[in-house]
């Protein structure tokens, strides 16, 4: 959870150049898809709503949550985590982030 949470910090950097290289690596080596319990579009929806998110929280509130979520043990919690920050702001400039962050989450079953 902590490398993953310190991937989303660092995410909100390089993010597109991320995708870019990730996209390219997968293409370069044509392996077959892993196993995937879900849609895979739908887990980059997922990501990108977390990663949109935290992108768009103050710089305090940023690294308390990425604190947060590193402590985290399994990714359930850490949607528990992304949830409850989501649903604690109620500032609209963050509207159309927080509600693709709960949209996503409830897809995935983890919205209360």
């Amino acid at each position: 959870a902590k490398a993953k949470a310190d991937a989303v910090a660092k995410a909100e950097a390089d993010k597109a150049e991320a995708d870019a290289e990730a996209k390219s690596a997968v293409a370069e080596t044509k392996a077959p898809p892993a196993p995937a319990e879900s849609d895979p579009s739908q887990d980059e929806t997922l990501v990108t709503a977390m990663n949109d998110w935290i992108a768009a929280l103050p710089t305090k509130g940023r690294e308390k949550l990425v604190e947060q979520l590193s402590k985290a043990e399994t990714e359930e919690d850490e949607w528990a985590v992304l949830v409850v920050s989501a649903k604690k702001d109620t500032t609209k400039v963050r509207a159309k982030v927080r509600e693709a962050l709960l949209a996503a989450a409830e897809a995935k079953g983890w919205l209360d």
